[in-house]
């Protein structure tokens, strides 16, 4: 028994010698060991990062990446977009905002009209896409366009690549997405932007009855027959049309946010963008705003300006006639419910039109359009009752009261 005990023993060491004299328990297992280590590190953390920057999968990381979004675009609104109350530079560009059924279109053909040099989706026509490098060309009506179009994200990051703000080639750079935007310009060459608003409302229903008509229309899915066979309240409540109309339209894009996702801060946000760097047009006041812009950016002494301003100011492009939609109809209360922003952003709009009156005291004097809301009545206990008053006898004179004491006058005694 003794000697098969220390048989198992000898055979058990044996085992041990051999595992420790093989192959991946030489010299070489420490390093394997470490460099699969260091992969497999590296790779956890290329996850990692990527799980928490680009597919957040808390609440805690989506609220980190948007804080770092809003954050910048703040750094870039702060430092590419010119304040508007600060003088043009040559190194500035014009930046319109074209807010869809606001009178875009009316702008653009106005300053074609004034040979100006447009950026916008007709820039990549006629072949121009495929361009390497940045030039102005002449479309057949005469008009002059920078080939690059700022009006789609894929076109503003073309832009950009092309430095388009630092050739300075367009005269007027066209934008639908005014957050994004501020992406194609720096500090040395800062953007100016200006717009016209319309009310949101009125703005939706616009859009709703124009797509049924609009067959001309080069951008895909704007023209829509198949509305026509419905009333504005059926096409709200359908549910597969949320996304065509989706409210709060202005706030989202000056956030650069689905309009699902805003916030009150973005509201406030969205108002500090136009305070601080928009030059604000009404469309309800579409001459005088004009005359704003081309005295703001030194084109009112354009020779043929007024002919320009009697064919596409005073008589709008691309109109669409219309049914119009009552006040505290069903359709207009449903719009105010999915544009609570909006109808406040429109407000403030029309508030900044009246205070940058005074920014042109050259032009005539703006009437005041915005009207604040009454302050609300007071409590009915601090109110104070309403004065009757008495009828008096005929032919008696009733003294007036006496005067406070503190307001009667000492009489010397008599000496």
């Amino acid at each position: 028994e003794k000697g098969e005990e220390e048989e198992r023993i000898n055979t058990h060491q044996n085992m041990i010698t051999n595992s420790m004299q093989s192959p991946l328990s030489s010299s070489n297992k420490p390093r394997f060991s470490r460099t699969f280590l260091l992969i497999s590190l590296a790779a956890v953390c290329t996850l990692f990062a990527f799980s928490t920057t680009i597919l957040p999968s808390t609440t805690t990381s989506s609220q980190s990446s948007l804080r770092r979004s809003l954050s910048s675009l703040k750094f870039r609104i702060a430092n590419n977009a010119a304040d508007v109350t600060a003088p043009v530079q040559y190194s500035d560009t014009a930046v319109y905002w074209h807010i869809h059924k606001a009178g875009g279109t009316s702008m653009k053909r106005y300053y074609s009209c004034l040979d100006m040099v447009l950026s916008s989706h007709v820039g990549i026509t006629e072949g121009h896409e495929h361009d390497k490098y940045l030039q102005v060309w002449t479309n057949k009506d005469g008009y002059r366009y920078v080939n690059v179009d700022t009006t789609k994200e894929i076109g503003i990051l073309r832009a950009k690549s092309l430095k388009l703000a630092e050739r300075h080639l367009a005269d007027v750079v066209f934008v639908t997405y005014p957050a994004l935007t501020t992406h194609i310009f720096q500090q040395q060459f800062k953007g100016r932007f200006f717009t016209m608003f319309r009310h949101p409302i009125e703005r939706t229903v616009s859009e709703f009855y124009y797509r049924q008509v609009a067959n001309w229309e080069p951008v895909a899915g704007v023209f829509n027959p198949n509305l026509a066979q419905q009333t504005i309240e059926e096409w709200l409540r359908d549910a597969s049309n949320e996304n065509e109309w989706n409210g709060d339209f202005m706030t989202a894009k000056l956030v650069g946010k689905a309009a699902v996702e805003l916030t009150p801060d973005d509201l406030v946000m969205a108002k500090e963008f136009l305070r601080t760097k928009f030059l604000v047009g009404l469309v309800q006041r579409t001459e005088e705003s004009v005359d704003r812009f081309d005295s703001y950016f030194g084109w009112a002494g354009k020779a043929n300006r007024e002919q320009c301003k009697a064919e596409y100011v005073r008589t709008p492009v691309n109109k669409n006639e219309h049914q119009a939609v009552e006040n505290g109809s069903e359709a207009w209360n449903m719009l105010a419910a999915v544009n609570t922003y909006d109808l406040q952003l429109y407000a403030y709009a029309m508030q900044l039109f009246d205070e940058q009156a005074a920014m042109f005291p050259n032009l005539p004097k703006s009437i005041p359009i915005y009207q604040q809301p009454p302050p609300p009545p007071l409590p009915v206990e601090q109110q104070l009752p309403p004065v009757i008053p008495q009828e008096q006898p005929v032919g008696v004179s009733i003294p007036p009261p006496p005067p406070p004491v503190e307001q009667q006058v000492q009489q010397e005694p008599m000496t």
